[in-house]
């Protein structure tokens, strides 16, 4: 008689998978699971541009692009196809009023109408050239604020892309340290597969006997405001991480940005901070203000050991800065550049023709959108900026949670910080700022539709205390906190 044999059981994790009795399923291996389980989003693709565009010097590109080679430039249209592609499918199509949207169209357009005066005024192949990058540009940037607007699905999803962004920020930031405390430049010993100089590196040049850096921004002025930007995320998960090794983390994040901002040697880091800092502080209470007058003077100690004398310089900056060279230059272009408004002032010279090469440097995107795209564009512009700091505005007096308070308010500080900027140079010619400036506008896109929806805050309890802290912040009564 046959003997029967019985086959090994097995636990329930191994019968849910195939494979050998005794043999461990793959989502019981630590981390597979969590890899099985991963689905590419929004999130997930704008961490890659992103990452692109802080970790590649900016002036890298595919050699038989010139510089529209950029490979986060490249993703970037190829995501503007991809958005393009979900407004056609309905199931794919977000739903749901955003403001984002109608802005952004509003700035294409104002790009269009000058783009169309300044071929009806005649222009020069050396600005017909600059003129269709711009409209690259254009696409690129629109197509990260499109895709951060509509392709991040969730709160939790946010704020990994604004933790990430942090982390780019300290990667920056460290390139400068790097730079500026050992002479060491990282970017001219990087060596990427399909990629080469489209320009020449700033690397390690000097002001007022100290080294001045850029990490791998184009230029220092871009290195201190896009780390005064992502200072301000920073300090906002400093500020509202609970977890104690967690916010340990946070700190040196933050630290990691906040110091070699000041390496840039600008004025343009230092005013920007300062601005950042004094709008956060509005929806601080006492302890985090001291908290934050603490971390202050610890990195005024910090610098003035690492780099004895940089602060000297700085305030030199802005107590003789009639007798700089630099602001006496920009006067003198800023009469001629009235002339050029005059000349066109409704719809401007065309958009993206006033190049360096044939008239002079600006150093302002405000007065460049006067005299390209004239009072038209430049209205357009102002409202690049007020319409989504108006929307934090709004979120900010109807949310319950402190972290979200904070959020809104984080991004308000981002957004002020961007218009301060392009005062001191033509930030939208500038790769990494660009990036972060159109990124914070699509942030306060994801959160008005989640907000709308009822999902911007976490799906938790909220303390009576901290309630009762936003209600005294927004001047709420009960009443109106219950509405």
């Amino acid at each position: 008689m046959a003997s029967v044999v019985e086959a090994p059981r097995r636990s329930p994790a191994e019968a849910a998978s195939p494979g050998l009795p005794g043999t461990p399923s793959a989502r019981s291996i630590p981390g597979v699971a969590r890899f099985q389980d991963w689905h590419p989003d929004g999130t997930s693709v704008l961490t890659l541009v992103v990452g692109l565009t802080f970790l590649i010097p900016n002036q890298m590109t595919i050699p038989a692009l010139g510089g529209l080679g950029r490979p986060e430039l490249l993703l970037s249209i190829a995501l503007m196809g991809w958005w393009g592609i979900t407004k056609l499918v309905p199931s794919m199509t977000v739903r749901g009023n955003q403001p984002i949207r109608w802005l952004l169209a509003l700035y294409f357009c104002s790009f269009g109408v000058s783009y169309v005066a300044g071929h009806a005024r005649g222009l020069t192949p050396a600005e017909a050239s600059s003129a269709d990058r711009f409209f690259i540009f254009l696409l690129g940037a629109m197509a990260i604020s499109l895709v951060v607007a509509d392709g991040v699905p969730t709160r939790a999803r946010l704020d990994k892309l604004l933790s990430r962004l942090t982390y780019f920020g300290a990667y920056l930031g460290i390139t400068g340290s790097l730079q500026f405390l050992f002479n060491f430049d990282i970017t001219d010993k990087l060596n990427i597969p399909f990629l080469a100089l489209n320009n020449e590196l700033f690397g390690i040049q000097s002001r007022s006997t100290l080294n001045r850096v850029s990490g791998t921004s184009t230029h220092p002025i871009e290195y201190g405001a896009v780390l005064a930007m992502c200072l301000m995320v920073a300090i906002h998960f400093v500020i509202t991480t609970e977890d104690p090794k967690e916010k340990q983390r946070r700190l040196i994040v933050a630290g990691l940005i906040a110091l070699p901002g000041a390496f840039s040697v600008s004025r343009t880091n230092a005013a920007s901070v300062v601005i950042g800092l004094i709008i956060l502080a509005i929806v601080w209470n006492a302890r985090y203000r001291f908290y934050a007058f603490l971390a202050g003077c610890a990195g005024v100690v910090a610098l003035q050991a690492l780099a004895p004398g940089l602060l000297a310089t700085i305030r030199a900056l802005f107590l003789y800065a009639g007798e700089d060279p630099s602001i006496s230059g920009r006067r003198k272009d800023y009469d001629d550049a009235f002339e050029f408004i005059a000349e066109r002032p409704i719809l401007g010279r065309g958009s993206g023709t006033f190049i360096p090469e044939e008239y002079f440097i600006l150093d302002n995107q405000w007065l460049g959108e006067l005299i390209t795209k004239g009072y038209v564009g430049l209205f357009v512009m102002g409202l690049m900026f007020v319409v989504p700091a108006m929307m934090t505005r709004i979120m900010r007096t109807e949310v319950r949670s402190y972290d979200t308070l904070h959020l809104t308010q984080t991004v308000f500080a981002v957004i002020a910080i961007a218009a301060f900027a392009s005062v001191t140079f033509d930030s939208f010619y500038y790769v990494q700022f660009r990036m972060v400036w159109f990124v914070m506008i699509g942030v306060a896109g994801t959160m008005w539709r989640l907000h709308k929806a009822g999902t911007l805050e976490y799906a938790k309890p909220v303390p009576a205390d901290e309630l009762a802290f936003v209600d005294r912040k927004l001047r709420r009564t009960p009443a109106d906190a219950n509405a």
